[in-house]
């Protein structure tokens, strides 16, 4: 019998696979090289009261590596120690992608305008992630993703 943590952590796999698989989707329909995810919608996506774990996010690259093999998790500066985002790619990151102080909406038209095409993407809950997938695979339904933030 599987112990209360094993159980969990299939559970938050087979989350991050979901997510994964449809942020693949969205990715490739738009010809994008990556995807970045705000804080607060992972936060919502992962039904977080707030905290963002270092383990959650070792979890997260390690269960869509087949998906995106290139995820930087980015920090607020200031001290606070405060998970701000996280960009996920098919391709290694231009060199110097990451240096310097921005804003995920600077750093998505940054790596855009490399030839690195970046948005920022939505999450809708995971149901709904669930339903549009299921859709397009059975052939019943259009890629019905919504529109990246554009910087």
């Amino acid at each position: 019998m599987a112990s209360p943590d094993e159980v969990y952590r299939e559970y938050v796999t087979r989350t991050h696979r979901t997510m994964a698989a449809y942020l693949s989707m969205f990715a490739w329909t738009r010809k994008l090289d990556c995807v970045a995810l705000e804080r607060d919608e992972i936060v919502r996506f992962w039904g977080l009261a707030k905290r963002v774990e270092n383990q959650r996010l070792d979890w997260l690259k390690e269960d869509i590596e087949e998906y995106f093999p290139y995820v930087e998790a980015l920090w607020f500066t200031g001290g606070t120690k405060k998970f701000g985002s996280v960009f996920l790619a098919r391709r290694k990151f231009p060199e110097g992608a990451f240096s310097g102080s921005m804003t995920d909406k600077k750093r998505a038209l940054a790596l855009t305008e490399k030839g690195f095409p970046t948005a920022i993407v939505p999450l809708p809950a995971e149901v709904e992630m669930l339903t549009q997938l299921t859709g397009v695979i059975h052939g019943l339904a259009r890629v019905p993703l919504p529109t990246a933030k554009t910087a």
